[in-house]
């Protein structure tokens, strides 16, 4: 919901393929890590182990939302 309204989102990707879900927006700020097994596209885990999000540490997002926000001041500032 966020691309129409110019809201930044940074959209956590798990076991699902970007280039099959991902809305291209300039706005978007996609974060997936990268594992051997993975984009599986499957619902549940075939290793059981779920490494793709598990291994995503909220300290990760966290900087990654940080960035994401930095540089949306930086544009603002530049555009005044």
């Amino acid at each position: 919901f966020a691309p129409p309204f110019d809201v930044p989102a940074v959209v956590l990707y798990g076991p699902t393929d970007q280039g099959w879900s991902r809305i291209a927006a300039e706005t978007e700020t996609p974060l997936q890590l990268q594992v051997e097994c993975g984009p599986c596209q499957q619902r549940s885990c075939p290793l059981g182990t779920h490494r793709c999000m598990r291994d995503l540490s909220p300290e990760q997002v966290y900087a990654t939302v940080v960035e994401v926000l930095s540089r949306r001041q930086e544009n603002r500032k530049a555009a005044a």
